[in-house]
């Protein structure tokens, strides 16, 4: 309330209380006209006046900007502006509660033609890659494609620090060759196949990896039946049930990728397990209804996969267990096909910030919107999608990244959200553009009602 503007044909100045106090103050510069006082015209006059301009000789105005009454980044990056040249400015004074000039501003400045391209990112690649730096086994493995070379490791830590590095260079195709490799061996139980590292220490590090790649969940599926172990042994099967939430969310995260081909794996996967609780079963059908985009593909889940199997995995009368299941997947297609409806992506561009605490051992991220943008604030717990603004450069199939997530924080210009899908490691090279799905609130507190209805 208390700055002040003064501005006439010479001076800009923006102060607060008295003049003397000036933050901003642009000022017509003293031109030095000896190379073009003596022009024959206005018109010969004004190109040689532009001449000394391009030149640097003279310019239009002077600036000089005290940075103490913006941001400390912009204090830090830019600093204080002390008589700086002015070559070209077009100042708009507009008040901070006038959001429609602004917004008329924004749509202004979309028509204006320009050459400047957003550069393109690269995911990384084997191409890349300094093999000679590289421990044997990886050298073996992910270039030559030698899978019996993970005979050779003899601790679970370089099994860790092979799918780790492959992780790391979006190998996946490789790291389903290693599961399914791993997998026959263990399930075979084949002494030829593995001998330096039990097959229960590997089916660990191999369950452990599903929560940054829930796709390679898919080789879990395609598993033959556990063969009977030595009882001095620790039995895999007992290792799968331990694991199995962890699974069967893999498999609910990689449906949106595999669509109707994650049913069958899935399918398998379920007859393996012995119990789930309702608590489990519940937050399930949840990321379902939050996850699977396509309602066709999320109806086979739902019903050939968890509702044929929920009898002989969920503890309880069978008409108390059948009530219980059939009301929660009529809340979870009731909501996928809220959210599957058409909406179109948000026109601005936003950049996610990975924060370091989990919620419910999923990332969280920070986003911020410009406080003039249309609904710079979203509505807690809505369900949003954020999908990459392009695809990698080096990329062959084109196709851009994608993960759905709830709005756990809102406040006007900046939003946290809760990611269902793991962020890949190069996440920040590129743009996001995020669509609002539906609110998730009705549906949260149905499917919670009908859990405390059946447990309590």
């Amino acid at each position: 309330m208390t700055y002040r503007l003064y501005c006439d044909e010479r001076q800009f100045q923006l102060f607060e209380g008295q003049r003397g106090n000036t933050w901003i103050f642009i000022n017509r510069s003293p031109s030095d006209d000896s190379s073009y006082r003596a022009a024959d015209n206005k018109s010969d006059m004004r190109r040689q006046r532009q001449a000394t301009i391009d030149s640097g000789t003279n310019v239009d105005f002077h600036a000089s900007i005290a940075p103490d009454k913006f941001s400390r980044g912009l204090q830090r990056h830019i600093g204080r502006m002390n008589r700086n040249a002015v070559t070209a400015a077009e100042v708009y004074v507009i008040s901070n509660r006038d959001v429609k000039p602004m917004r008329n501003l924004d749509l202004w400045f979309e028509h204006l033609d320009t050459d400047t391209t957003l550069p393109l990112y690269t995911i990384p690649t084997l191409k890349d890659v300094d093999w000679g730096s590289e421990p044997d086994f990886t050298v073996a493995i992910a270039k030559d494609g030698k899978l019996p070379w993970m005979r050779e490791l003899t601790s679970r830590k370089q099994f860790e620090e092979l799918f780790s590095w492959l992780l790391g260079r979006d190998q996946s195709p490789i790291l389903f060759k290693c599961f399914d490799y791993l997998l026959l061996g263990i399930s075979s139980n084949e002494p030829s196949r593995l001998t330096r590292v039990s097959s229960a220490d590997i089916l660990r590090v191999m369950l452990g990896v599903l929560r940054l790649a829930p796709s390679l969940t898919i080789a879990f599926g395609r598993m033959p039946p556990i063969e009977a172990v030595d009882e001095k042994t620790e039995d895999p099967v007992d290792i799968l049930e331990v694991y199995a939430q962890d699974a069967l969310t893999g498999f609910i995260l990689s449906a949106n990728d595999a669509m109707e081909l994650v049913v069958a794996p899935l399918k398998s996967y379920l007859s393996r397990i012995r119990v789930l609780s309702m608590h489990q079963f519940t937050e399930l059908v949840k990321l379902i209804s939050l996850k699977v985009i396509i309602p066709e593909v999320a109806m086979d889940i739902l019903l050939e996969c968890f509702e044929p199997e929920a009898s002989c995995l969920l503890p309880g009368r069978p008409a108390a267990v059948n009530h219980f299941v059939q009301n929660l997947i009529a809340t979870a297609l009731e909501h996928i096909g809220e959210a599957s409806g058409r909406s179109e992506p948000r026109k601005d561009l936003l950049k996610l910030y990975l924060l370091d605490k989990d919620e419910d051992g999923y990332q969280v991220v920070e986003v911020s919107f410009r406080i003039d943008s249309d609904n710079s604030r979203l509505n807690n717990a809505a369900h949003v999608r954020l999908t990459a603004a392009s695809a990698p450069a080096n990329s062959l199939l084109e196709k851009r990244y994608s993960t759905d997530a709830l709005v756990l924080q809102s406040e006007p210009g900046r939003a946290k959200f809760q990611c269902f899908h793991p962020l890949p490691p190069y996440y920040s090279h590129f743009q996001w553009k995020l669509t609002c799905c539906a609110p998730f609130t009705t549906a949260k507190i149905a499917l919670d009602a009908i859990l405390l209805f059946a447990t309590k």
